[in-house]
């Protein structure tokens, strides 16, 4: 089982499983983080912490939505 979030309305899911490092990166792929038994990967373990919020609108979501 895995989730998978966008993080349209906040980083949830990291929060929820209780997860806050970065992913490994092996051959160039993204390898998700484990927690309680479930693969997870957000944009939250991706972006870096000090950033400021990015302003998602929605033809901008349907478009990350659609190219995950």
């Amino acid at each position: 089982m895995g989730s998978w979030t966008a993080d349209i309305y906040g980083p949830n899911i990291p929060r929820m499983m209780g997860v806050d490092q970065k992913p490994e990166v092996r051959g160039g792929k993204i390898q998700p983080l484990e927690a309680h038994g479930v693969k997870l990967m957000s944009l939250a373990l991706i972006v870096e912490r000090d950033a400021a919020p990015g302003i998602w609108r929605g033809p901008i979501i349907m478009k990350v939505i659609q190219q995950s």
